[in-house]
């Protein structure tokens, strides 16, 4: 299982669910949607990129977190938790 999340800088939501991801220890690359690139290099698993890059990837994407695991489209993170509660993801 492979988990990708687009997230933002100071964002509860984006927080919780990579604590979430942590959690049932599935690994993800972050994509932190960022007006500019020179806030802070970018750990391994993580890349700036910009709203226009989320529109692009999720036209309908209208807050942050936006979290695809295994190229499905999960939602956001009231999704995310949603789908654990209902057992689809079962924590580690």
């Amino acid at each position: 299982m492979q988990a990708e999340i687009w997230t933002k800088h100071h964002c509860p939501f984006c927080v919780t669910a990579k604590q979430i991801l942590n959690d049932l220890k599935i690994p993800y690359r972050e994509f932190i949607v960022s007006p500019g690139y020179d806030e802070e290099t970018p750990g391994p698993n993580q890349q700036y990129v910009t709203k226009a890059d989320l529109l692009a990837k999720y036209p309908a994407a209208k807050t942050v977190p936006q979290i695809w695991i295994d190229d499905e489209h999960i939602g956001g993170c009231t999704d995310l938790q949603a789908a654990v509660a209902k057992g689809r993801f079962k924590r580690g």
